[in-house]
Formats: structure tokens, sequence, C-alpha cells
């Protein structure tokens, strides 16, 4: 099993939950990987996508692998699994949305490109053996409706967490234990 991270707007690897996670990693001696994506400059799927292709004409993903996506990272690995094709163990997304506009200019302009049709989208489930969708009961950012329609649109797992926030450290969330645990569960 490989994993594969990644963080969103604004984020790096080394925030919220995802240290954390990578230390559980190395401590069950799984590999992952958690590039460091641009943001806000050239956050847009080409540029992302880019940066994911280096790994992967490495070798560093496979079939075996679990990706990870948090808030805007979750539809980039979406669009990313599907563009490219890619037969994968699982997509789990931690506050995943797709086609959400908030009116925020600049948050809007950073996220719109990672968006997929809704009849696309659904290509996922013939990609992702295992999809699962985690999100929080009181997301500040972004509205309930969206985080439950984006976990049916690729046929997920749902988990709801009580008062998490959007699932990052300003909601206290360090630590991901309900991830991880789901992470191991995957077959």
């Amino acid at each position: 099993m490989k994993v594969v991270i990644a963080h969103g707007s604004f984020g790096k690897p080394h925030e919220n939950w995802i240290p954390w996670l990578e230390d559980e990693l190395d401590r069950l001696n799984i590999e992952y990987l958690t590039p460091t994506f641009p943001t806000p400059n050239h956050q847009n799927y080409n540029d992302w996508e880019r940066v994911l292709n280096l790994y992967r004409d490495f070798g560093c993903f496979d079939s075996d692998t679990i990706f990870v996506g948090h808030s805007c990272g979750a539809i980039f690995l979406v669009k990313y699994i599907i563009e490219n094709h890619i037969n994968c163990k699982a997509i789990i997304a931690a506050s995943g949305y797709n086609n959400f506009l908030n009116n925020d200019e600049l948050m809007d302009s950073l996220n719109a490109p990672f968006y997929i049709p809704v009849e696309h989208i659904k290509k996922i489930v013939q990609l992702a053996k295992n999809r699962l969708a985690i999100h929080s009961d009181n997301d500040p950012f972004i509205p309930q409706e969206k985080l439950k329609e984006f976990a049916k649109l690729i046929e997920a797992k749902e988990i709801v967490v009580h008062n998490g926030g959007h699932l990052n450290k300003a909601a206290g969330l360090t630590e991901f234990p309900i991830l991880l645990e789901e992470l191991l569960k995957v077959k």
C-alpha cells in the first residue's frame, strides 16, 4: 500500500493532521508522499497536475495507492485520477466538495479550476475501488449540502464528524484517528 496526501488551498504538507498521519504511516512502515502544491500562486489544475506527474513518472504511486485529499485537495485528486485514468485502491476525501462557489472572489478563483462536471465525476467509481468522504456537521466554509452531495456523487462511504469544523487545526484537529482507521480498513 502507498498513500498520496494532498493539502487544500493555502495549505502545506506540514499543517493540520498531515504530520500526525505521516508519523503514523511511518510507524506502520507504509510508504507515502505529501507534495507541496503551489498556493495561492499557481493554484490551478494544470500546475498541481504537473507537480503530481513528477511523482507518477518516478513510479511513486500505482494501483495499490490510496489517495487522501483535504478540502479542495480532494476534488483535485478525483480530477487527477479521472483525467489520467489511474486505477487506484481508494480515494479518501476530508471535507471534500465540488462546484462550490461562495462569492469569495479569491477562493472561488483558486478552487474553480479543480471542479468537474457532475456527469464526469462519476467516472471515479470505476477507477477508485474504494471511496470514502469524511466531513463534519459544522464546517464553517463548505455548506453541508455540498459535502453530502460530493459524497453521493463519488458513491462514497460517508462519515460525519461531530463538531469537526473544516477538519483542520483551526477546528482543533491535529490528529485524525478515524481517517487512519478507515485507511487501514481499505482492501
